[in-house]
C-alpha cells in the first residue's frame, strides 16, 4: 500500500511538473493573442474613421456637382433633345 502511494505521489508530482509548461505557454499564448486583437481592434477604428472621412468628402463633392449650372443646362438641354427625337 505505501509503495502505491509512494507511485502515485510520484506521478502526481510528474504531472503537475509536465503541466505547469503548459500552463504558462498557454497564458502567454493568451496575453499574446490578447494584444494582436487589440491591435487589430486599433488598426479597424482608424480604417473605418478614414473611410468616414473620404465618404464626407465624396458627398461633399457630390452635393457641390449637383448644383453646378452646367449640370442644370446639361439636364434641360438632354431633355428637349429626347423630346425632340420622340415626336
Amino acid at each position: 500500500m505505501f509503495a502505491q502511494q509512494t507511485i502515485n505521489n510520484q506521478l502526481s508530482k510528474q504531472l503537475q511538473e509536465e503541466k505547469q509548461p503548459i500552463d504558462n505557454n498557454a497564458v502567454q499564448r493568451q496575453k499574446e493573442l490578447s494584444e494582436a486583437l487589440a491591435q487589430l481592434k486599433t488598426m479597424n477604428e482608424q480604417m473605418q474613421k478614414s473611410k468616414d472621412e473620404q465618404i464626407a468628402q465624396l458627398s461633399a463633392q457630390v452635393a457641390k456637382t449637383k448644383n453646378l449650372p452646367q449640370l442644370a443646362e446639361f439636364k434641360s438641354e438632354a431633355s428637349q433633345i429626347n423630346k425632340g427625337m420622340i415626336m
